[in-house]
């Protein structure tokens, strides 16, 4: 497949036509001759609203004679823009995007007398807005942005994720796919990296995507090649949540609720009051999603010339729950220096609950137990957080001083209550005393946060990053297990159990990034290094595991403008996953009476090689774009399972030397009409998997895709439809194989009151296909697990704009930055 790819970009480079010394986007025609070519026009394309400048506009210089095409160039992600090379003449300027009315600028020359080098200073173009009576006809955004370097979701043109959470987006997203627990993989891996506006947060990345609302997110940016400025965490890449901002003057708010099916519920408001130099803004939500399902397990063992067989009927509920409170300001000092703080409240968790009919016996007979387990899991957590920022601009433009910093601190508990009744065949509880256990995990975490980026810029296109991050984290659990006592009519530690332990982790990292351009190409090299001090301690019996090491993370991004339609970039990263804490602790954490887990102090951290090609290509109607990649990860982390000689299933996690990805993904966005938008999606990869586990061989090999496509109908100017569908095929992990599954959604959204006020019907999963079915193996053992949902899920949400509130067109933010290739 390797070589397929390298075709594929070969054939994409011989679009390449006459192109000029441009990063930006290049392209040039008309006029050649023998006229000298020393003229230069630039300037800065500007949004006339908001005053921000638009990022990737297109830019074309014709000629007055007979309108030929002179040049042509894409602005860069701060609106900037400059062609070069131009001959002598008499020319007009067409600025135009996606959105926007098309601005000409005339009266361009270029000669002795008026000059060479043409600066066309602040271009000012106006959205494409059309009044038709009482009714505004608004240019949507689109709901998939597709840059260079990333993608980008925006959210408020998913609507069949209204009242959804972050995971619901990103269901419909390119490069992600989600199952119905609600967990996400990105391009076929779960370890990445988790931002909420560029920052990390106090949760781990599973749980903050399950309790931020869609409602209060602006977009959320995919970044799966980070250059080196960027904290290397996750080997997969970079998910970035830019939550909701306002930008206008004035006071102006959004309120949100919704309420669906199962105990789905919630809501949330931001106020936001603007004036002269300060911001102010507070908000908060509360959030409630619980999902309720049925399955069944079978467990099939071979121990001591006897087969064992443990079967299990399920009926499931689970679900995320959160409650936040945040306030802060902005404030521009002056025209070069400008601070902001923030502080939150979190609160919310997680609750599974089950009931279980369970049936265990063996072949040849001599055991049969049928007993009900109620198992409850309940997580809670609360967590406060304080961010700061300070900006200083130097009189060079882009010439920029950044300093960040952030704290946060959460106690989270974890209760597991096991209830095991034994019954007769027919589910009779029988006069025996339930055997009721609970094991309690609780602890506090720590986590924080320094850094120092400095940017200067050199001539023309020359730029040089220079930083350093701290990164401390410290979380200390004590796990304790108690049963219930009948004797006493109360609950009892189990002394030999308890177990206390503490991670504490600190990085320091320095890292430096030069770009540049070379005729067409523009490029961005990187390096980071990093040292990482790591103690793990048991408390109890006073053991060790010590880690100190240095890592380096180099990057390498290169983009190269082919004509006016098409553009291609090849990048390359290293990237790190460190083991979460549980993976570390050797404690054993009850599941269920024959299921335990247990961490492994021993392992190391996964490293991954990540290559990407891409080519995009540009056209009135369509957008199409092209991703090729290749990630290799060394030392993979699996989760393995062993089964005792007392047909106890232990979890455990080992490294098993490397797995590898190499696939093409094809994304397609068309306007076919004025009332049909279709955005679509293919990942077609191969995944491969190599290793040994107990001294067994467990290569494996699969190719699998994925597809998404996503039409919106606009019925009338406040009124559109919206039809999604996903397929997830086959995949396979080190001792696991999941099966296909699939889901159709459908969302109706009605605006009132000149956009005020917005109301949204959405039911996901329509035909109730949604499941999860796989089989484990190892030694000895074979399991098979199905799950699916109990209904399809329906959701009402209401949205109340105050004062005509408006998201703020932010620049990238990825932390403090776009992470484009400047």
């Amino acid at each position: 497949m390797s070589k397929i790819i390298v075709l594929i970009f070969i054939a994409f480079l011989s679009f390449s036509g006459k192109t000029q010394d441009r990063g930006g986007g290049h392209y040039q025609g008309g006029m050649g001759g023998d006229m000298p070519k020393i003229g230069t026009v630039s300037g800065v394309v500007i949004d006339d609203g908001n005053k921000l400048p638009v990022e990737y506009a297109n830019v074309v210089l014709y000629s007055v004679k007979d309108s030929s095409v002179i040049s042509g160039v894409i602005a860069d992600n701060k609106g900037v823009f400059k062609l070069e090379k131009l001959p002598f003449g008499r020319f007009y300027a067409e600025v135009s995007f996606i959105g926007y009315k098309k601005k000409i600028i005339p009266n361009i020359g270029i000669n002795p007398k008026q000059g060479t080098d043409i600066d066309l200073g602040k271009i000012f173009i106006e959205k494409n807005i059309e009044a038709i009576g009482e009714v505004e006809v608004i240019a949507d955004k689109k709901l998939i942005e597709y840059k260079i370097d990333k993608k980008v979701i925006n959210v408020s043109q998913d609507i069949i994720s209204s009242g959804g959470t972050a995971v619901d987006v990103l269901e419909n997203t390119p490069s992600i796919k989600t199952d119905i627990d609600g967990n996400v993989s990105l391009r076929g891996s779960a370890n990445f990296k988790v931002l909420v506006d560029g920052k990390p947060s106090v949760l781990e990345s599973s749980e903050i995507l399950q309790q931020i609302p869609a409602s209060s997110i602006e977009n959320i940016e995919i970044i799966t090649n980070p250059s080196a400025k960027y904290d290397p965490e996750g080997v997969a890449g970079i998910i970035n949540v830019v939550l909701k901002k306002q930008k206008e003057s004035g006071f102006s708010g959004i309120v949100n609720v919704k309420l669906g099916t199962y105990e789905n519920y919630g809501g949330d408001a931001l106020i936001n009051y603007r004036s002269g130099k300060f911001n102010f803004f507070v908000g908060g939500g509360l959030n409630e999603n619980i999902r309720t399902g049925i399955g069944n397990s079978l467990r099939e063992s071979s121990l001591n010339d006897s087969i064992y067989y443990l079967a299990k009927e399920i009926d499931q509920g689970r679900g995320h729950n959160g409650n936040n409170i945040k306030a802060g300001f902005d404030y521009n000092i002056n025209d070069f220096n400008s601070f902001s703080f923030s502080g939150e409240l979190r609160g919310g968790g997680f609750k599974r609950f089950s009931n279980e009919n369970t049936h265990y016996y063996t072949e040849p007979f001599t055991t049969e137990n049928f007993f009900i387990t109620d198992s409850k899991i309940e997580v809670k957590h609360n967590a406060y957080s304080l961010n700061s920022s300070y900006l200083h601009k130097f009189k060079q433009k882009n010439h920029e001083l950044m300093f960040i910093g952030s704290y946060s601190i959460s106690g989270v508990e974890r209760m597991n209550t096991l209830i095991e009744t034994t019954t007769d065949n027919n589910w009779t509880e029988l006069n025996i005393n339930p055997d009721n256990t609970k094991t309690i995990e609780a602890g506090n975490t720590i986590n924080k946060e320094i850094k120092i980026d400095y940017t200067k810029p050199f001539a023309k296109n020359a730029k040089l990053e220079i930083g350093y991050q701290f990164r401390g984290f410290l979380k200390e659990t004590d796990y304790t297990n108690e049963v219930y006592n009948y004797d006493v009519d109360s609950w009892s530690k189990i002394d030999s159990l308890f177990n206390s332990m503490s991670l504490d982790r600190n990085v320091h990292a320095a890292y430096t990034t030069y770009s540049n351009m070379f005729k067409k190409f523009e490029f961005m090299l990187g390096f980071r290094g990093e040292y990482t001090d790591r103690v793990i301690k048991q408390n109890i019996t006073g053991e060790k595991y010590i880690v100190n090491r240095i890592d380096y993370f180099p990057s390498v991004h290169i983009s190269r403008p082919l004509s006016k339609v098409f553009q291609t970039q090849a990048s390359y990263s290293r990237r790190i996953n460190q083991p979460r804490d549980y993976f570390l602790d050797p404690y054993i954490f009850y599941l269920d009476k024959y299921t335990i887990r247990k961490g492994n102090p021993n392992i190391n951290p996964e490293f991954s090689d990540s290559y990407e090609l891409n080519v995009q290509a540009k056209f009135e109607k369509y957008f199409i774009s092209l991703e090729t990649y290749r990630r290799q990860t060394n030392n993979l982390i699996e989760r393995v399972s062993t089964l005792t000689d007392d047909n106890i299933m232990v979890y455990t996690f080992e490294n098993i030397n490397k797995d590898q990805a190499i696939g093409v993904e094809l994304m397609l966005n068309m306007d076919l009409q004025k009332w049909l938008t279709i955005n679509s999606s293919v990942n077609v990869f191969n995944y491969s998997i190599y290793g040994t586990l107990y001294n067994k061989d467990i290569s494996a090999s699969t190719n699998t895709w994925n597809a998404r496509i996503n039409s919106t109908f606009k019925i009338k100017a406040n009124t559109k439809i919206q039809i999604s569908a996903n397929y997830d095929a086959a995949t396979i992990e080190a001792q696991e194989k999941e099966s296909a599954s699939y889901m159709i959604g459908l969302a109706i959204k009605q605006d009132f009151f000149k956009r005020k006020l917005s109301v949204t019907l959405n039911m996901r999963d329509i035909f109730n296909t949604w499941k999860r079915d796989s089989y484990t193996y190892g030694e000895n053992f074979v399991e098979h697990d199905e799950f699916k949902s109990k209904y399809p899920m329906l959701m009402l949400s209401l949205s109340y704009k105050i004062n005509n509130y408006k998201q703020k067109r932010e620049r990238p933010s990825m932390e403090q930055d776009g992470g484009e290739m400047e």
